[in-house]
């Protein structure tokens, strides 16, 4: 899933946007929002334990950074975006567009989800 995501924002940085390093913005992009994913999962562990664990900002900086260095090894070392436009680039476009409202649900759930429980853990 998260391959297919790095391909589609740097499909769009390479062409749509003729950015010289669209692999940074993948890659960024890509890492933020599976830190969103992991910090929902902790905050909701939270929710429901009904702890605030006290975690400093600088420990949420560092799984960003974590997860920036491991998909920047694995989308620059172990798979590279050639590889990934050879399966994907000849997508049949009424598939393409599915999958591209699915990577827009994903966005938009991730981002939503991150900003409603630490809203809500906050009030707690």
């Amino acid at each position: 899933m998260f391959a297919y995501l790095y391909y589609r924002i740097y499909a769009i940085y390479k062409y749509k946007w003729k950015d010289s390093v669209p692999g940074v913005y993948a890659v960024c992009i890509v890492s933020i929002l599976q830190g969103f994913n992991l910090l929902s999962v902790f905050f909701t562990v939270e929710l429901f334990a009904q702890q605030n664990f006290e975690i400093r900002k600088i420990y949420y900086g560092l799984l960003i950074t974590t997860l920036i260095v491991l998909n920047y090894y694995r989308f620059n070392h172990l798979t590279n975006f050639g590889e990934l436009e050879k399966k994907w680039g000849n997508e049949v476009t009424k598939i393409k567009i599915s999958r591209g409202v699915l990577v827009l649900f994903y966005i938009s759930t991730s981002i939503f989800l991150i900003l409603f429980l630490a809203d809500y853990l906050s009030g707690i």
